[in-house]
């Protein structure tokens, strides 16, 4: 099959961009890899400093380079000071991609558009070939935003789309998917390690709807050792709360910051915890923390909230809590865990290649017609 994979966020352009947590980019790229592996033709539409083994058609950097220029700004200061305008490029950056994506469409070099990230695609697809695009919701799907996505999805009801997890659906319960595809992670990058450190482990992106100032607390009720990995790039809000709420409480002993990691740091971070700590305040679409340290044997200690209940497996990979008060106390039955038991969950439930093995199976249904519509062209079967 031909794929093309549109991942086309400016803020996964490591030139300007080199320290950003973007999970849609990481996994789309895995995927691509993986199709490229099983004998697919695969065409990425992103970053122009994308690795990988697809085709890179790579999105035009001409404008932001040019005010970044202008303004004489680094490319945070400029996110950051001057979020009108930044917003405004990602979106121009956004739209030039998926508009190459569906030119190689239209002229028969890709039989399908994967939009992988954000939703601009669904109005160029409804005046196309809607039957031929599929679409990955990463973001959630969260009751303040209902009537907005209902709206949106309502209006463009014969697209094919994918949810992470089920619960990801709960909202808006009437939307046509053609499938649910849990995330996946490499188990030859994060290996197996039976011995671990003693310290706790929080990773994300530095905002309080993940919660980090809880990770905190409880480091600090049960005097134990936390190292936090992760990025603030959110914007002004979120900044103040790296620099209230979670600098200051990091000694460097006890509570360290470790800042932006990846590759094998990261790797040995979640390798060497003795549980990584996941006390989100949000419905979080999916949480690749948690099949990353549990790739790595590290259990997961986190809030019933979004896709937790789906991943991680009560009292077997980890503990899921209601409270900071819960959440204390399990860390104290980390030890009744089976790492072996962490890493085979993730084996047989969210591998990379299961992953691209299960988007295949989609991919050739939407081919075939098997959901149901209608083709508009001979050309695309």
């Amino acid at each position: 099959m031909k794929i093309g994979i549109v991942v086309n966020d400016l803020y996964t352009e490591r030139s300007l961009f080199p320290n950003k947590i973007f999970a849609p980019y990481g996994l789309g790229i895995a995927l691509a890899d993986a199709l490229v592996d099983r004998g697919h033709e695969i065409t990425f539409y992103g970053a122009p400093s994308t690795k990988t083994k697809a085709a890179l058609v790579g999105g035009d950097l001409s404008l932001v380079r040019e005010v970044l220029e202008e303004k004489k700004q680094k490319p945070y200061d400029f996110a950051l000071t001057s979020p009108g305008e930044f917003k405004l490029i990602r979106y121009y950056f956004e739209a030039a991609l998926i508009e190459k994506a569906y030119k190689d469409f239209l002229a028969g070099k890709i039989e399908i558009v994967h939009s992988y990230h954000g939703f601009l695609s669904i109005f160029i697809a409804s005046l196309l070939s809607d039957d031929t695009m599929v679409m990955t919701i990463h973001d959630t799907i969260a009751n303040n935003n209902k009537y907005f996505n209902k709206w949106l999805f309502s209006t463009h009801p014969s697209l094919n789309y994918v949810s992470l997890t089920h619960k990801q659906r709960l909202p808006l319960p009437d939307i046509d998917y053609v499938g649910n595809v849990y995330n996946g992670v490499d188990v030859d990058e994060f290996t197996f390690s039976e011995k671990p450190g003693e310290y706790l482990a929080f990773m994300g992106r530095i905002v309080r709807e993940k919660g980090a100032h809880i990770a905190i607390e409880t480091a600090k009720k049960l005097n134990m050792p936390l190292k936090i990995a992760g990025d603030n790039l959110g914007g002004r809000e979120s900044d103040e709360y790296l620099l209230e709420s979670v600098l200051p409480e990091c000694d460097g002993e006890q509570i360290e910051y470790v800042g932006y990691i990846e590759g094998k740091e990261k790797v040995a971070f979640f390798q060497n915890a003795k549980a990584v700590l996941f006390p989100i305040q949000w419905e979080e679409p999916f949480g690749m923390v948690m099949i990353e340290a549990m790739a790595c044997g590290t259990p997961v200690i986190a809030f019933n909230r979004g896709s937790v209940p789906e991943v991680v497996d009560d009292k077997k990979t980890g503990f899921i809590v209601d409270t900071e008060e819960e959440m204390a106390a399990a860390v104290g039955h980390v030890d009744d865990i089976s790492r072996e038991a962490c890493r085979k969950q993730v084996e047989e439930k969210f591998t990379t290649r299961g992953m691209a093995v299960q988007y295949e199976e989609i991919y050739q249904n939407v081919l075939n017609n098997t959901h149901g519509k209608q083709r508009k062209s001979s050309k695309d079967s």
